[in-house]
């Protein structure tokens, strides 16, 4: 399973239990001994104090295994700061390690993260047809014209509940594109701060959905 050439970072979403297994089940799928298989986590947010550590982690031979791999346990996020640490050990990543990121959505990943990680979505209760309706939303904006998107931002802007689960969906349609187009990059970010914004400000709904279908 690999995105482009021997990418080896991955950014695994869905309930943490779920993407804890699925990350133990894929690395042994890779042959990797469990000795040679780190996690890295904290009861809070992920800061610069667990980046250090996961980087410091991520330089070490393996001891059993070909490879060995790095878990960042991210169950209630990563502050900015740590993923801007990130950043230098996902553009230069070691040869031999691989690297798993499990968090719980991409809601508030930086897209500089994203775009350097390939992208597993786990979802227990979103159905293929449920996802391709929204996928097909996504994908269908740039051809529709002013007026469509304005009844769009209309139908999905009666209440505040209704605009954060219709943009909670997007953005989980949004992650399962970026497997195979990277370019949504700027779209997930767009769809990521109009969520911040409706859920966290007093905002016009109407207004601040029309901007974000007309942006798109």
């Amino acid at each position: 399973m690999r995105l482009k050439g021997d990418m080896d970072s991955f950014l695994i979403t869905g309930p943490i239990r779920q993407t804890k297994d699925y990350a133990f089940d894929f690395l042994k799928k890779e042959k990797i001994d469990k000795i040679d298989i780190t996690v890295v986590e904290s009861e809070k947010a992920v800061g610069i104090a667990q980046v250090k550590e996961f980087r410091k982690k991520i330089y070490l031979k393996p001891y059993k295994s070909d490879k060995k791999a790095v878990i960042l346990k991210a169950d209630t996020g990563l502050t900015t700061e740590a993923q801007n640490a990130l950043l230098k050990v996902l553009e230069e990543p070691p040869g031999n390690t691989v690297i798993a990121i499990l968090i719980e959505s991409l809601e508030n990943v930086l897209p500089t993260i994203i775009s350097r990680c390939k992208i597993i979505s786990l979802e227990k209760e979103k159905g293929e047809k449920d996802l391709k309706e929204f996928e097909n939303i996504l994908t269908s904006l740039k051809n529709r014209g002013v007026g469509e998107r304005l009844k769009l931002a209309q139908d999905y802007s009666k209440d505040r509940e209704t605009a954060l689960e219709f943009l909670k969906n997007l953005i989980f349609a949004s992650e399962n594109l970026l497997k195979n187009d990277s370019g949504l990059s700027p779209t997930v970010k767009l769809l990521q701060e109009t969520y911040k914004e409706i859920k966290n400000t007093n905002t016009n709904l109407r207004l601040v959905m029309e901007h974000l279908f007309l942006s798109i």
